[in-house]
């Protein structure tokens, strides 16, 4: 074999490897997937439907510390689906607290008539349901049921 042409499989051989160890690693953690049921609803903002309201599930309980929290944004007409693993597929079972924020819109940074500190503040429901103590908002997820929460209203009010 000449030299120009072991040079040339040795490049190849080279680069297999290379290409090889670019892939999806086996030795990282595995996350162990549990059952989850499907968590629907419409949320309002004092009565109205809004897009843009962000929903946190954090665990409770239990759950607290065995689950991540989970997120869902409402669409125009406020509803939301919360996620684990795919789109809309719902949370594991136990009990929750809903933490809810309201970010303004980017349509609002731009107009000139919007009082300053609504242009500023990071989240139009003033933080009285961002955290666990804070948010009288709870659920509960049944095992095998899918939730279809009642309307939530959320106040802009102080």
């Amino acid at each position: 074999m000449s030299a120009q042409r072991f040079c040339g499989f040795a490049v190849l051989g080279a680069a297999c490897c290379l290409i090889a160890s670019c892939g999806p690693s086996q030795s990282g953690p595995k996350i162990e997937k549990v059952p989850v049921f499907k968590v629907n609803g419409v949320i309002t903002v004092d009565g109205n439907p809004e897009s843009g309201v962000i929903l946190a599930a954090m665990p409770l309980g239990s759950n607290e510390g065995k689950h991540q929290a989970r997120q869902a944004t409402s669409d125009a007409e406020g509803h939301f689906k919360f996620s684990t693993y795919e789109s809309g597929d719902g949370l594991p079972e136990g009990e929750y607290a809903l933490l809810v924020t309201w970010p303004p819109s980017r349509m609002t940074m731009g107009k000139k008539n919007i009082p300053a500190e609504e242009k500023q503040a990071k989240d139009r429901l003033h933080g009285k349901y961002i955290t666990q103590e804070t948010s009288p908002l709870k659920i509960k997820i049944e095992k095998g049921k899918t939730l279809t929460l009642d309307p939530l209203d959320v106040t802009t009010k102080k």
